[in-house]
């Protein structure tokens, strides 16, 4: 794991796996796969934030842009921002290759970014929170950079279902104490980086639905998940019925927070950030 007092950029440049994570990155990352995820995520964000185009959108740890390009295609204006200056080289070279222009790239820390306060309709959260140990912080710039009224759309790990995606092959990794946890990953750090995808920054932290809606609440934006979106879009029917129930008696959701591999949040800032307790 990552060395105390050494900055990100420190690590990346000591790295011996940072070679092997890129070309795992270049392999992984497809955008007919992202493009099937965004059609997907487009019945929860329409719900909140109807027409994308025009939009502008900031990918917060954009890595190599795959998402970036997938929602430039809808007609966004993107900004990527993210701390790796190999992972821009590959997203610049993704867009170029597609003959997209108009994105903006930034080398830049999450937890203090280059951009002016309500300067993006969208900040997208793919995939980060669990890597950066000073989390709120992030949140907090997320919530500043964003314009009143607008969207941020936050995946990240949850503590709650047994599944997950971020050790392989231990899939109950999640449910282990935490002290387990850290002595776990400080051997695989050492010994099996591949079970990581060769990455210099795992997942250290691991959240629950409530957790991360008091925390976005706190900086003046209301979180919704995907059950709550649904209630709010959905027709008549049985299955509607049975959403609404568990969006007015929250109790009724324990089954889907459990079943979520990942956490999916919406959320709306309504007005001025309020600085969190």
């Amino acid at each position: 794991m990552s060395s105390p007092g050494r900055s990100p950029t420190e690590i990346l440049q000591a790295s011996r796996h940072h070679e092997a994570f890129l070309a795992h990155t270049i392999a992984t990352r497809d955008p007919a796969a992202a493009r099937v995820m965004l059609a997907h995520e487009r019945r929860y964000i329409d719900v909140v934030l109807p027409g994308l185009r025009g939009k502008r959108m900031l990918d917060l740890a954009c890595g190599s842009g795959v998402h970036s390009l997938v929602w430039a295609e809808q007609g966004v204006e993107v900004v990527g921002i993210d701390f790796d200056h190999d992972l821009l080289v590959l997203a610049r070279r993704r867009f170029e290759e597609s003959g997209r222009k108009g994105a903006h790239w930034a080398c830049g820390d999450a937890t203090r970014l280059p951009l002016r306060a309500e300067s993006v309709d969208v900040c997208y959260v793919n995939s980060l929170l669990e890597h950066v140990p000073d989390w709120r912080a992030c949140l907090g710039e997320a919530a500043r950079i964003l314009r009143p009224g607008g969207l941020i759309v936050v995946y990240t790990t949850n503590v709650n279902c047994p599944l997950q995606d971020e050790v392989r092959h231990l899939p109950l990794y999640s449910w282990l104490p935490g002290p387990v946890k850290t002595r776990a990953m400080a051997w695989i750090m050492a010994n099996r980086r591949e079970l990581v995808n060769y990455t210099d920054f795992p997942a250290v932290n691991w959240f629950s639905y409530p957790q991360l809606r008091r925390e976005l609440a706190a900086r003046g934006v209301s979180a919704y998940d995907r059950l709550d979106l649904m209630a709010r879009a959905g027709r008549g029917g049985p299955l509607r019925t049975a959403i609404r129930l568990a969006t007015r008696f929250p109790a009724l959701k324990w089954p889907y927070r459990i079943y979520s591999r990942s956490i999916a949040l919406y959320g709306v800032k309504e007005g001025r950030v309020r600085a969190p307790r």
